[in-house]
């Protein structure tokens, strides 16, 4: 390198100093190598500090304005930014703080900058602990006296990182929140949408148990990020939330067995199980949706009855699990056709272990229809079926049962 920069016909160009500027690990030892060149100084300028901060490093950093011709403008534009680089943000922003702490005013809106350009709705995703080091940071500076409000507290509901598995980000600024503000319906319903909801919500419902109250469209928005809901259902039942088919349907198809039925057990005993419900569990994936299917089909249940919609929803997903249950719960009451038979088994996107466990159930049914197609038909059938039945040989449409009683 040092051959390259003394060679005579080398000059530095703005160019060559951005990319300077991105070599973290040895940038600072390349800028000093060409600080000693006279060009040097004339791209020396508030963008290429602006790209230090976010892109290189602390050393990087200080020695830009140590040698900025004119005295630097420095805001607090530049801590937003440097929150953004991952590896030296945190050290820069505190070099910053230290040497012009009277150009740098901290307010509500940089806090809130710093955790919209790191979120997941920007083109920066960082993580939670960096996120949380830069508040804290910035908290310690500004003093127990600066005002945490509402709409802080709500841009920390809204915010997703990387990594947030205990919303520490959220619960920074919770702590710093009066305990004498009520906590606004549009933060409670935030933290219900975000992806973190399962750590942040028992939190906020833990701070704040006396004055929150969990509505329908609250649990319904929290179901999707959360696999236990007992800290939203005990919080329901104080309040004598009902709920509702809405929320049965949203768990039926986004929730594990377990969560399922904390939310199945919250509601009244005789709540109608609707064709929308047995849909949801069979968008669920096939071990999750299998779960909840034998749920919903209990006898002491209240449900509809499975219908050629919820059929070809499971064969074309083939959710042979989820086949297994139906057979097993309302497989008597299920009735074929010879247009419905002979569509499912002639196309590819049906011809799965799911069709084969419902042929199987239903095999004495299936030789009445056979008696009314023409010989073609019958013929092209019974050489589906062949294939059908000889890729799933090993497997039968009870298994699953069998395995259980063991």
């Amino acid at each position: 390198m040092l051959s390259l920069i003394t060679h005579p016909k080398f000059t530095v160009t703005a160019s060559t100093l951005r990319s300077t500027m991105a070599n973290v690990q040895h940038g600072y030892e390349i800028l000093a190598l060409l600080g000693d060149r006279p060009e040097t100084r004339l791209f020396f300028d508030q963008s290429l500090l602006a790209i230090a901060i976010t892109d290189s490093s602390k050393d990087m950093v200080a020695y830009l304005l140590d040698r900025l011709s004119n005295t630097p403008i420095v805001t607090a534009t530049m801590i937003t930014q440097a929150s953004t680089n991952w590896e030296s943000g945190l050290k820069i922003a505190e070099m910053l703080l230290d040497r012009f702490p009277n150009d740098i005013h901290i307010t509500e809106d940089t806090i809130l900058s710093i955790m919209d350009v790191n979120s997941s709705d920007s083109s920066y995703l960082s993580f939670a602990s960096t996120i949380h080091d830069f508040l804290q940071l910035l908290f310690k500076r500004v003093g127990p006296e600066f005002p945490v409000t509402e709409r802080l507290l709500l841009g920390a509901a809204r915010s997703e990182f990387e990594e947030d598995y205990d919303a520490i980000v959220f619960k920074l600024v919770l702590s710093r929140f009066s305990n004498t503000l009520p906590i606004p319906h549009d933060v409670v319903m935030a933290v219900a949408k975000n992806s973190n909801a399962w750590a942040a919500m028992p939190l906020l419902l833990r701070r704040r148990k006396p004055e929150i109250c969990i509505t329908d469209e609250i649990l319904c928005a929290a179901i999707p990020n959360m696999d236990s809901y007992s800290s939203l259902l005990c919080n329901a039942a104080r309040h004598s939330l009902r709920i509702t088919e809405k929320a049965i349907e949203k768990a039926a198809k986004v929730s594990g067995g377990e969560g399922f039925l904390q939310i199945l057990n919250a509601a009244d005993t005789d709540i109608r199980i609707t064709q929308d419900i047995l849909l949801a569990a069979v968008s669920n994936d096939n071990t999750n949706g299998t779960q909840i299917m034998w749920l919903l089909l209990r006898e002491s249940m209240s449900a509809d009855e499975v219908d050629t919609d919820i059929l070809e929803e499971v064969l074309q997903g083939d959710k042979w699990g989820i086949m297994s249950v139906i057979l097993k719960r309302r497989g008597a009451t299920i009735r074929l056709s010879k247009d419905l038979v002979r569509g499912w088994i002639s196309n590819e996107r049906t011809q799965g272990k799911a069709l084969k466990f419902l042929l199987q159930y239903k095999t004495a049914e299936l030789d009445s229809i056979l008696d009314t197609m023409s010989a073609d038909e019958r013929a092209e059938f019974v050489e589906r079926w062949d294939r059908l039945f000889e890729r799933f040989e090993r497997d039968s449409w009870d298994d699953i049962f069998k395995k259980r009683a063991k």
